[in-house]
């Protein structure tokens, strides 16, 4: 994935460290793209994200990332409603 994101050195410069860090860092860095992929404006104008990395970032990889943000969304909604149910239960 930050093969594909050459171009922006923010994401590129952890391509040398990344394989000699622990789990924390790389949920960081995935956590990082995902955003950044998620809304590139932001990312863009920071000059953390190069525009052309955005289009020609590898359609399979785009749609994994998609696949993980609702995957995301469903858990947090579910969570909520346990735990609104659970509340509701105790009383």
């Amino acid at each position: 994935m930050l093969e594909a994101l050459r171009r922006s050195q923010h994401f590129y410069r952890w391509t040398g460290s990344l394989p000699h860090e622990g789990w924390f860092t790389h949920f960081l860095m995935l956590a990082a793209v995902r955003g950044s992929m998620l809304w590139p404006g932001p990312a863009v104008r920071r000059g953390f994200l190069s525009s052309e990395d955005i289009d020609n970032f590898p359609p399979h990889l785009q749609r994994l990332l998609t696949i993980r943000n609702w995957m995301d969304v469903v858990l947090l909604v579910w969570g909520s409603i346990m735990y609104t149910l659970l509340k509701l239960t105790k009383h």
